[in-house]
């Protein structure tokens, strides 16, 4: 929960926008990488099917839920 609160912190400042994109980069640990970058530049609707895929591949591939 800290990310989310540092992400919190950081659309308070106005260092990120707050979209989905941004606080999925927060909450895993990827601002400042080019994996960061895409997904800070996406919109709400691109970084849900992002994720959806993302979870999709994850499920298939027999990770636990």
């Amino acid at each position: 929960m800290a990310s989310a609160r540092a992400w919190l912190k950081a659309v308070a400042r106005g260092e990120v926008r707050p979209s989905l994109g941004s606080l999925t980069a927060y909450v895993w640990g990827l601002q400042g990488t080019p994996t960061g970058e895409l997904l800070e530049g996406m919109t709400d609707r691109e970084a849900r099917h992002f994720l959806h895929q993302w979870l999709e591949a994850k499920l298939a591939n027999g990770e636990p839920r």
